[in-house]
């Protein structure tokens, strides 16, 4: 997350200060700092995303188009899904595709 953040900043899209306090929260009310940051209105949902490509060279999926294997769902804790952002997708050759809020985590 911290690439992610540096960069928002480095981009004026918030500030130190914004940090701060979202990182306190995110303690508090055990929740990632994207779903604060979207919440509060710091930065979009797409503004976040956007940044997020810029930082991260991975592949992106279009999860209005990506068919899920529901069977994939049973295979990772619902707790742990929530707690690194994952959602499993699909599974493939090498392993299981994941989606992911902060590929960092």
């Amino acid at each position: 997350m911290a690439t992610i953040i540096g960069k928002l900043i480095e981009e004026k899209q918030m500030t130190l200060k914004q940090v701060h306090a979202i990182r306190q929260r995110c303690i508090r009310r055990k929740k990632p700092m994207q779903d604060l940051l979207v919440e509060d209105k710091i930065v979009s949902e797409q503004d976040f995303f956007d940044t997020a490509l810029k930082v991260f060279a991975g592949p992106v999926i279009d999860r209005q188009e990506e068919i899920v294997d529901a069977s994939c769902t049973q295979l990772i804790p619902y707790l742990y899904a929530k707690r690194y952002g994952v959602f499993p997708v699909r599974r493939e050759s090498q392993g299981l595709l994941l989606a992911m809020s902060n590929p960092t985590t």
